[in-house]
């Protein structure tokens, strides 16, 4: 009995490690996806996770737009988008723009950042102008990527399961 025991108890860690390494890739696909979802947002809305417009260009900078003819984006007029040269937005939304860590008691982090240490730096100088961060997730953005997380670690799992 307490071979069966000692075996189950070995299968179980087997399992549990392999779980946390299936979350860290699972993970990243999901941050890779929440990061496109918010590039979207952003470049083709111009809203912030609050649903709201960020604040508008300057005068100035709205002169300079229509003289490029570049002050409408899908139909919205001086809307502001970040996308300047693109720089910032070249790797958001690319595996080098999530970081996934495991922490304490198996718990994963995944974090977004900008794709390179210069788009990192834009996005920290707009979020610092703006008041808030300009790549945060919507509540429903990060609800529909949480769901998404925990379906594909479940189908993950069952899988590991019926194989091992």
């Amino acid at each position: 009995m307490s071979n069966n025991v000692a075996e189950i108890k070995e299968r179980l860690d087997k399992l549990k490690n392999e779980a946390v390494d299936i979350a860290l890739i699972e993970g990243k696909k999901i941050g890779i996806g929440l990061a496109a979802v918010i590039k979207r947002r952003v470049l083709n809305k111009g809203i912030s996770a609050n649903n709201t417009l960020f604040s508008p260009y300057s005068d100035k900078y709205k002169k300079y737009l229509a003289k490029k003819n570049r002050g409408t984006k899908n139909g919205l007029e001086f809307v502001k988008n970040f996308e300047f040269t693109g720089d910032m937005w070249a790797n958001f939304g690319t595996s080098e723009s999530v970081d996934v860590k495991k922490l304490s008691n198996n718990i994963v982090r995944i974090t977004l950042k900008g794709g390179s240490e210069d788009s990192q730096n834009k996005i920290d100088w707009n979020s610092k102008r703006e008041g808030k961060s300009i790549i945060e997730p919507t509540d429903d953005e990060l609800n529909d990527a949480k769901n998404d997380f925990i379906e594909s670690l479940s189908n993950e799992l069952q899988l590991l399961i019926n194989v091992g």
